[in-house]
């Protein structure tokens, strides 16, 4: 158990060598290393013994909790888009952003015209994510984007392609390319993530009464003057 939370460790770094160098640096060694893994897991075992036998959640305890936090279960309206951003410094002047609101019109224009958007993205996008994604943001909600580029995507219909958005960040071209209507998950479908959830609940409560009779238990002494 030491030597694999060890190489997990060690396999961090991607040399030897430099992990060797961070050892130095903050002073430590590798028996120090291996003698606090030890601990650790010492620790961790020894608390896991004593919370073997803790109550596990039914069926019952899910659907209680399930009932008892509809708006746990809820799936917020989504929307998937791409964007192109045409980023505006935070200090550019009234001629700055007029050019840059120009470029992004132009590029508004092509999309519109017919060329690929991800290709566009990929090519001229200053979102620095959108040499990996082409732009697309996957789903989210509202809350997820700043509230011009969300006021403006959620008012999209799938396909449709906006006018430069300007936000703090600059001027985005939207693609909105998927919607999912909110809704409200059931209770089958939920279940099993819901029970680990009371399951680790219930564990921790354990846990922490462990500990608390431990303290209670424990002389302690201080000996600073």
């Amino acid at each position: 158990d030491i030597n694999a939370q060890f190489e997990q460790l060690r396999s961090r770094f991607p040399t030897p060598e430099a992990f060797q160098e961070q050892l130095t640096k903050s002073g430590q060694t590798v028996e120090k290393i291996r003698a606090d893994i030890q601990s650790y897991l010492r620790q961790q075992n020894w608390v896991q013994d004593q919370v073997k036998d803790a109550p596990k959640a039914s069926d019952a305890d899910a659907e209680e909790f399930f009932t008892k936090n509809p708006d746990q279960f809820k799936k917020p309206e989504q929307v998937r888009a791409s964007h192109i951003l045409i980023s505006v410094p935070a200090d550019a002047n009234e001629a700055q952003v007029g050019e840059k609101k120009k470029a992004a019109e132009s590029i508004a224009v092509r999309v519109k015209g017919g060329e690929a958007f991800d290709k566009l993205a990929s090519e001229l996008s200053e979102d620095p994510s959108a040499k990996q994604n082409a732009g697309d943001l996957n789903f989210f909600s509202r809350e997820q984007m700043v509230p011009e580029f969300s006021e403006a995507a959620f008012a999209m219909k799938k396909g449709d392609i906006s006018e430069p958005v300007k936000s703090q960040f600059g001027f985005h071209i939207i693609q909105v390319t998927d919607r999912k209507e909110a809704e409200t998950m059931t209770l089958e479908s939920v279940k099993p993530r819901l029970l680990a959830f009371l399951n680790q609940r219930m564990r921790d409560s354990q846990v922490e009464k462990v500990i608390k009779e431990l303290r209670e238990k424990a002389d302690v002494k201080v000996n600073l003057p």
